[in-house]
C-alpha cells in the first residue's frame, strides 16, 4: 500500500479546522471596530498597513488598530482616532478665537 505524501498531509492538515487566519483576524477587527466606532461591521473599510497594524474607516470615523498576538486581539491606537467630519475641510466650524487680552 502506498503511503500519502507529506505535502498532501500538510495541505489537508492546514486546511481542516484552522480556517483562514487572515479572515479570522479581519472578522475580529470588524467586530471590535464596529463596537468602538458605533458603526455596523458591513459599513467598515479595512486597510492593512502591515502584519500587525490596520486602519478602519466607517460612519465618518477613522481609527488605527494594532494586533496583539500574545492576546489574540486588536487594540485601538488612541493616537490614530479621528472623526472624519472634523478632519476634512468644510467640517464643523471651530470655536471662535478668544478675545484679545489687554
Amino acid at each position: 500500500m502506498k503511503r500519502p505524501s507529506v505535502r498532501l498531509l500538510l495541505a489537508l492538515g492546514l486546511g481542516i479546522g484552522c480556517g483562514n487566519p487572515n479572515r479570522l483576524m479581519d472578522d475580529t477587527l470588524r467586530k471590535r471596530a464596529s463596537f468602538d466606532l458605533s458603526c455596523p461591521a458591513e459599513q467598515l473599510q479595512l486597510t492593512p498597513f502591515d502584519n500587525v497594524t490596520s486602519g478602519v474607516d466607517g460612519c465618518s470615523h477613522r481609527a488605527t488598530y494594532i494586533w496583539i498576538p500574545e492576546e489574540r486581539r486588536w487594540v485601538m491606537n488612541e493616537q490614530g482616532v479621528t472623526n472624519q467630519l472634523q478632519a476634512q475641510p468644510g467640517g464643523p466650524p471651530s470655536a471662535p478665537p478668544a478675545p484679545a487680552q489687554r
